[in-house]
């Protein structure tokens, strides 16, 4: 995640308690579809988020300081992989966020999920992609479970 960070504008201090916080913490993502809606719920150390979106559908978000984040999710095939574009105000100007999350399995015949993140710096044509694996879970996730 350093480079993404990075490319957001993040200072040094806040990438390194981020990576710290990653190595220690698990990270959940649940994804529930319905039909052309769904929820994704991704906890974290550092992040917790809930979105509710349809496909097709841009969503607006305000953010403090009469800031936007727009965001707009697509697919070829829902059961299969979602793609979230966004647009957001950064520490240093707008970023373009591609967010594709994909169901696949792995050699050994796994399910995972597969995360890649693609950002760009509208200021400074910066980019960078981080792509990121994670194992299937099943149940509800909340606080309590996700406490070492």
């Amino acid at each position: 995640m350093r480079g993404y960070l990075e490319t957001m504008g993040v200072t040094d201090i806040a990438i390194e308690a981020h990576e710290k916080a990653e190595l220690e913490h698990e990270t959940y993502h649940t994804i529930d579809w319905q039909n052309q809606n769904f929820k994704i719920k991704k906890l974290s150390r550092v992040t917790d988020l809930e979105l509710d979106l349809r496909l097709g559908s841009e969503l607006s978000q305000s953010l403090p300081d009469n800031r936007v984040k727009t965001i707009l999710a697509t697919s070829d095939d829902p059961t299969q992989s979602i793609k979230i574009v966004s647009r957001l105000p950064t520490m240093n100007g707008m970023a373009n966020v591609v967010d594709t999350k994909t169901l696949q399995r792995d050699e050994a015949g796994t399910l995972i999920l597969v995360q890649t993140l693609v950002i760009t710096n509208e200021r400074s044509g910066a980019t960078n992609t981080t792509t990121r694996y994670f194992l299937p879970h099943q149940g509800e996730i909340n606080r309590a479970s996700t406490a070492k």
